[in-house]
């Protein structure tokens, strides 16, 4: 054990000293004393954007389609671009979302955070007035939802003084506050849409700004927001490539054979992206290093193991539960893993 702990201090100090790529300084938030990565990007716009560079590489795919890393920020900038033009949305306005995993889900998020709004993250495992409550409490100006939540929501827009999105509609909209996402973006969409750069549209923000509330149910009553910063997320996605260097570094042999493998990473993702399990350790991460995500409608341990093996998935990351359903499952060991 001592050796490990040696390696692992060793690795650290030689990754965070001065002038190292995670040199760790101090800095003084709201009068509190911090260790961060000097190096971090200011913004989480500036954090995801590096994933543009992916191009036409696969990215995301969810019951037959398939998105390439070019595809996935079209359809940002056109969300964004709306919310700005169609919506007359302001730095700091909210914007909630409120649906099941979609790759519509990710653009959104990129969007309303890269956008300079403050995005929030809805649990949709929830009942009406769960939503009811979670849309009021944080203020949200425009709400994306899917059609399950829009059910619930429809009648409440007026009251919540909020307008709705619906991705994947399949019923006709007729309330004046709700239109359907196709709407909204279609056209933005279309191979000949003059869309202007980003910036051009995007809110000035800085390390400062709000970025995301996220609700947690960790004490009685009902969930509370949890605001961050823009600074506050990007130091942990920096985090991640932190502990995923220091663990090349110690586990050599582990991560050559993982990385020299003849399949590209590739990981299937079936935990809500509402949860930072979802959020931040697989959608945030793999938008920015270039790789792949398969999103599960619903887990299903049988069929988990099917796709391991078709669309040769890499990585599987959950609860507990979820990978004992695949390790104790009568067909692990026919399977090709």
């Amino acid at each position: 054990m001592s050796n490990i702990v040696e390696e692992i201090a060793t690795a650290t100090n030689q990754l965070t000293g001065v002038g190292a790529p995670f040199e760790l300084v101090e800095q003084q938030r709201n009068g509190i004393a911090y260790k961060v990565y000097k190096n971090a990007p200011a913004t989480v716009r500036e954090s995801l954007a590096v994933g543009r560079a992916h191009g036409d590489a696969l990215f995301v795919q969810f019951q037959g389609d398939s998105w390439s890393f070019k595809r996935f920020f079209a359809e940002v900038d056109a969300i964004a671009y709306q919310l700005v033009h169609e919506y007359k949305l302001k730095k700091g306005d909210r914007v909630a979302i409120a649906m099941r995993n979609y790759p519509e889900w990710m653009s959104i998020y990129a969007a309303v955070i890269s956008l300079g709004t403050v995005v929030v993250p809805l649990n949709s495992w929830g009942n009406k007035d769960d939503l009811v409550y979670g849309v009021q409490d944080c203020g949200a100006s425009v709400v994306f939802c899917d059609q399950q939540r829009y059910n619930y929501l429809s009648d409440e827009l007026e009251n919540l003084q909020t307008k709705a999105v619906v991705v994947r509609a399949d019923e006709a909209i007729s309330n004046d506050r709700a239109v359907s996402f196709e709407t909204l973006v279609g056209d933005l969409l279309k191979e000949n849409a003059n869309l202007p750069e980003f910036d051009s549209y995007a809110f000035d923000i800085t390390a400062d700004d709000a970025a995301m509330i996220l609700y947690t149910s960790g004490t009685t009553g009902r969930p509370k927001g949890a605001l961050s910063f823009h600074s506050n997320i990007v130091q942990v996605l920096v985090n991640f490539d932190f502990h995923a260097t220091l663990s090349a570094m110690t586990n050599s042999k582990i991560i050559e054979k993982m990385m020299t493998g003849p399949f590209p990473s590739k990981s299937l993702l079936a935990v809500p992206l509402f949860h930072v399990s979802g959020l931040y350790a697989q959608f945030l991460l793999s938008l920015r290093g270039g790789r792949s995500i398969y999103i599960m409608y619903k887990w299903n341990p049988d069929e988990a193991l099917q796709l391991i093996q078709d669309e040769r998935i890499t990585n599987l990351g959950g609860a507990p539960s979820m990978v004992l359903d695949v390790l104790d499952h009568p067909e692990f060991d026919n399977t090709d893993t």
